[in-house]
């Protein structure tokens, strides 16, 4: 009987042992788990703020270039463009607009909002408001076409004996 109960001590220290070597295990884990939740914090909190510090260096890059430009165009006694802002109410389909970036103006197709489609040459694209520096002059819209009269040219029609098929084959003609 008294190695029984000797065998059962034994046994109990060595369980409140392992609970205790299982317990420590459990709490490296989760001190492991949150030094890795913590440094992945600190890691996209680094990245966020690099790339505000990105934005913000190549911002007053931009602006010192700018600032650069302006001044040796002023050196060199070259008249810079007023970039008074053009009210939207100006702003007419068809009218030739001057846009910032552009050596000579463009057609002015419409406006929605805060954006401008415009057409310069054969491109058409969309800009800012903003970007529109002045109004040129008078309506170039295209005028539409009128068709060619030709007195010698007759259409008539005849009903089918076949009834109608309301249908047109165009396969291999050109308009």
């Amino acid at each position: 009987m008294a190695r029984q109960k000797q065998r059962i001590a034994d046994l109990e220290k060595l369980f409140v042992e392992m609970q205790k070597r299982f317990e420590e295990n459990v709490a490296g884990v989760v001190a492991a788990v949150r030094d890795r939740e913590l440094r992945a914090q600190m890691e996209k909190t680094a990245r966020r703020k690099l790339q505000d510090v990105r934005g913000e260096a190549k911002e007053e890059l931009n602006a010192a270039v700018a600032q650069t430009i302006s001044e040796s165009q002023q050196d060199l006694g070259i008249r810079l463009e007023t970039l008074d802002k053009v009210s939207v109410e100006s702003l007419q389909p068809g009218v030739k607009v001057r846009v910032r970036g552009f050596s000579k103006p463009v057609i002015l197709r419409r406006v929605e909002g805060s954006a401008a489609e415009i057409e310069a040459g054969p491109l058409r694209m969309k800009v800012a408001v903003e970007e529109i520096t002045g109004v040129e002059g008078e309506a170039q819209g295209k005028a539409p076409v009128q068709p060619s009269k030709r007195e010698n040219i007759t259409v008539s029609s005849q009903p089918s004996e076949g009834g109608a098929t309301g249908e047109i084959n165009v396969i291999g003609l050109t308009v």
